[in-house]
């Protein structure tokens, strides 16, 4: 008959002390699962594309999954028991939970919120020219485009003080204005005491025709410049020469023209008054 030897037995003893410690190991390397969703903190709605990573604090092993279009995550077969989780994405406040022990389960169901980011915009600067939609309506910013006169508006003049529109017009270079004296020859049969001159120099005053002036669109006698009040006056129109006086404001004998143009409240109906 067979009998065993000390040393058989020893052997045996071994084998069997290394398949349960190799059977303990394997339980406590068994996978865990570890499924979560990341909402927004005040809709509730999945956040799509977070990067959620999961790190071991004692060894620092990490993996890292990317939120599906509703916001779930999942980890199959991870195989820590302690672990935190951490999220990233664009718009959003970065966020960690945990830690977790998964010690005494095999799995974790897990939601998290984020907050969406404040978003902070560099200080910009808006500037835009003024538009005057009357003006713009009469033609003003069209013609200026074109550009063949000198275009002036209530903004050129408003440091200025002038007692009426002669005087104002004296300021524009180029522009000279002449009041006839009661009497004299330079005054017409139709009593025009006023004229308005284009000039390179003030010589010759009285030996060129005089400019045509217009008044919301409609020609004036020069007169009305004296009785006109400055501040009613919301932009100028001066061309020079008949060449460059557009079309519909050009008048035979004159030497150019200025279009004087008002704003709402001024009627020229009531000019007289």
């Amino acid at each position: 008959m067979y009998k065993s030897t000390p040393f058989k037995n020893i052997i045996s003893r071994l084998l069997f002390i290394s398949a349960l410690l190799f059977l303990f190991t394997s339980l406590d390397l068994e996978a865990k699962t570890i499924n979560g969703r990341v909402i927004d903190l005040y809709s509730s709605k999945g956040i799509p594309y977070v990067f959620v990573e999961v790190e071991t604090p004692d060894n620092g092993n990490r993996s890292v999954k990317l939120s599906d279009s509703l916001g779930n995550f999942s980890f199959d077969n991870f195989r820590y028991d302690k672990f935190i989780i951490s999220t990233t994405r664009f718009g959003y406040v970065d966020i960690t939970v945990g830690p977790f022990n998964l010690s005494n389960r095999d799995s974790l169901r897990v939601t998290i919120q984020l907050e969406p980011a404040p978003i902070e915009l560099e200080e910009v600067e808006i500037t835009a020219d003024y538009l005057d939609l009357l003006l713009d309506r009469r033609g003003f910013y069209k013609r200026k485009e074109i550009g063949r006169g000198k275009y002036y508006t209530r903004d050129d003049f408003k440091y200025r003080f002038f007692p009426d529109a002669a005087d104002m017009l004296q300021m524009i270079p180029g522009i000279g204005v002449k009041e006839m004296l009661p009497g004299t020859e330079d005054i017409s049969s139709e009593g025009d005491g006023v004229k308005v001159f284009a000039y390179r120099n003030r010589r010759g005053l009285n030996q060129v025709p005089p400019m045509s002036i217009f008044l919301d669109g409609a020609p004036v006698n020069a007169d009305y410049l004296l009785m006109l009040n400055p501040d009613d006056i919301s932009a100028l129109e001066v061309y020079k020469s008949w060449l460059t006086t557009p079309a519909e404001f050009s008048q035979t004998g004159t030497a150019g023209a200025i279009l004087i143009w008002t704003g709402d409240n001024f009627s020229i109906l009531n000019r007289n008054k």
